[in-house]
């Protein structure tokens, strides 16, 4: 919970805000592997709040475009003989 933050109100009119990531702190309900709205319970010395998170696909990247940015050293072959792409190469 890196940069989350709680505040705590006392009867004696004192504040004090508290980092989510503090061992006093607990935060419970947090489930990333389904998709939707998560709501996470974050208790303080007895006291609890709640706020939601979403959780949404990661996405996927795909390519763009892809060209050749060198040529391979062998353009030329004899029937038969194998391919060779050293020294080429793609770029994606």
């Amino acid at each position: 919970m890196t940069g989350g933050k709680i505040r705590a109100t006392f009867s004696n009119g004192n504040v004090l805000d508290i980092q989510m990531d503090s061992s006093d702190v607990d935060v419970v309900g947090f489930n990333n592997s389904n998709l939707g709205r998560n709501r996470l319970s974050v208790s303080y010395k007895g006291k609890t709040t709640s706020f939601d998170v979403n959780i949404v696909e990661k996405p996927v990247a795909t390519i763009n475009d892809a060209w050749i940015l060198r040529k391979p050293d062998k353009l030329k072959y004899r029937k038969g003989e194998e391919l060779n792409l050293s020294g080429g190469k793609n770029y994606c």
